[in-house]
């Protein structure tokens, strides 16, 4: 799974998987990573 974060494509994908895996909690943790990443 963080291997797909080297590339935009698989960082998407994995964001979706994510998404459907656990919903409120990867939505919560992404956001964090995202403004950590910004």
């Amino acid at each position: 799974v963080l291997l797909c974060w080297y590339n935009l494509k698989g960082f998407c994908q994995t964001l979706a998987w994510l998404a459907k895996e656990k919903e409120e909690e990867s939505l919560i943790m992404w956001s964090l990573l995202l403004s950590i990443l910004e």
